[in-house]
This record gives structure tokens, C-alpha cells and sequence, in this order.
């Protein structure tokens, strides 16, 4: 059978509290996974009463980044479970993972990896160039510049992705990035 109304993976939802003696307002979302009804994640924010626009804005990054870091910890459990061999998509996503938890240069070179095993499955994931040029531009620090390679690997990467997808706003500002430095 055909499904006919949109399939959801998670669903957010809340409630929005006035506080007029306090002046504000209390939002509560909750993110809850469809198919089995966990709550993935949950928090609370405050705003003024009148809804100041720069304070929601902050509270809409904060909920978009919170439950990035959500999903992203469910899908790298997910990708890594045992006997489970990762596709080229499943090696982006546990590259960006490594990248973005920038604990140690190690996590930059696995999350280096991961992208090109992605590139060796899938040539023109543009996911994958672009996470591999990431991962030269954040191990470059001014106590660790760049070799001639490094460069030029970050460089080919870079133009590789804006050739794939030349409106992706990440490898313009890598390419960006690249042109400063």
C-alpha cells in the first residue's frame, strides 16, 4: 500500500507558558522519537513576554543545535552497532561526528578517514569532500600551519565540492576560509 501523508522519524513539540508578575515567558519543547515514543531529547527556555525577536532567535539555534547533537548520537549508536558495515552516507555522518567533537587531533584524522572511505564508495559525495576539507582547515592552528600537501588537498577538495554543488554554502565558506588564509 501506498502511504499518501508525510512519514516523521520525530516529532518536536511543546508548550508556551505567560508569566505576566515575571515578565516573560516559559517555553518547554520535547523531541519524541516516532516509532517507539522516547523522548530524545527535552529543555526549557525563557523569553521576554512580548516575544523579543533576538531572544527567540537564540532559543530557535539553541533548540536546532541541541537536537542536532540529539539525533546525531543516536545515528553514530545506530551506525557503529556490531556487525553493522557502514554505506558511504553512514561514513559522512561518523566523520562530522568525529570532526565536531574536537577533542583531540586523533578525532580529526578518524573523522579524515571516514571521508575518504565515503569518497572511495561514493567519488562525488559532496558531504564527504567537503568534511575531508574540513578536517584540514580545523587541524590548521597557528602553532601547526599547513604543508605544500595539506593545501593542496584542502584546496581540491574544496573545488571538487563547489563544482558537485556549487550553491552549498559550507564549501563556499571553506572555499572562503581557504582564499583568507
Amino acid at each position: 500500500s501506498h502511504r499518501s501523508e508525510p512519514v516523521a522519524t520525530y516529532v518536536l513539540s511543546g508548550r508556551l507558558t505567560r508569566r505576566p508578575a515575571h515578565g516573560d515567558i516559559v517555553i518547554n519543547l520535547q523531541a519524541v522519537a516516532v516509532a517507539t515514543g522516547a523522548v530524545i531529547w527535552s529543555d526549557q527556555f525563557q523569553s521576554a513576554l512580548e516575544g523579543d525577536p533576538s531572544s527567540l532567535d537564540v532559543i530557535a539555534m539553541a533548540v536546532v543545535n541541541q537536537l542536532r547533537a540529539a539525533i546525531g548520537e543516536i545515528n553514530v549508536q545506530q551506525i557503529t552497532r556490531p556487525g553493522h558495515v557502514p554505506d558511504a552516507a553512514e561514513l559522512v555522518i561518523l566523520g562530522w561526528h568525529e570532526l565536531l567533537q574536537r577533542r583531540s587531533m586523533e578525532d580529526l584524522h578518524r573523522g579524515r578517514g571516514r571521508f575518504r572511505q565515503a569518497l572511495e564508495a561514493d567519488p562525488t559525495s559532496v558531504g564527504a569532500l567537503i568534511g575531508l576539507a574540513a578536517s584540514y582547515t580545523m587541524a590548521r592552528t597557528p602553532r601547526k600551519p599547513w604543508t605544500a600537501h595539506e593545501w593542496a588537498e584542502a584546496e581540491r577538495h574544496i573545488e571538487l565540492a563547489n563544482r558537485l554543488a556549487p550553491s552549498n554554502s559550507t564549501s563556499a565558506q571553506l572555499w572562503g576560509d581557504l582564499q583568507l588564509a
